[in-house]
């Protein structure tokens, strides 16, 4: 975990989570599946390109290859954090494809560790938002708290066995799992 780049991009998340949730709030709710399956698509195409034709893209964007730092941390992490947070925040997708996509490429943060500061940054943000849909009226309590035990596991789990699951799985999961989600949401609208 990077946890200066972390703090960063968390800050500014949380403004942009609570601004994505109140937009959110006046999106008619077909639009808002809509977007939040083409938001995953999205992403799951671009973690795709990034992890398996990664020379292509170096070739094309030229991504960083070592750590972000000084101003440029902070020039390229609040706005990175605020257009997270909006996008989590008004579509509910937590934006972790999104988030690990600027932290290697732009803020030059190998996989792994792209992994544990997207958790870190996936907090706050998370918290900011729920608190948009708190205060606007569109969060069910109970669902929210199983929720919140169910990933609270998930991810302590996850975050002790990344490391020992080899790459290749770690690669075609990040791909797979929002190319699934994503088809969900786009067919079932």
């Amino acid at each position: 975990m990077v946890v200066k780049v972390g703090a960063i991009i968390g800050g500014g998340g949380v403004a942009g989570a609570l601004l994505g949730a109140a937009v959110s709030d006046h999106m008619p709710s077909d639009d808002l599946s809509f977007m939040t399956g083409l938001m995953i698509l999205s992403s799951a195409l671009i973690l795709y390109v990034k992890l398996y034709h990664a020379d292509w893209l170096n070739h094309h964007l030229h991504g960083r290859r070592t750590l972000l730092t000084g101003r440029k941390l902070y020039i390229y992490g609040i706005p990175t954090g605020i257009v997270s947070g909006f996008l989590a925040g008004a579509f509910g997708i937590g934006a972790a494809a999104y988030i690990q996509i600027a932290l290697m490429v732009i803020f030059g943060v190998p996989l792994l560790q792209s992994i544990g500061t997207c958790m870190m940054i996936i907090l706050p943000i998370s918290a900011s938002g729920g608190l948009g849909y708190l205060a606007s009226g569109h969060l069910d309590m109970w669902i929210f708290l199983q929720t919140l035990a169910g990933l609270t596991v998930g991810a302590w789990m996850g975050a002790k066995m990344t490391h020992l699951a080899p790459l290749p799985l770690l690669k075609a999961s990040i791909v797979a799992l929002p190319t699934i989600g994503g088809g969900i949401m786009m067919l079932f609208h």
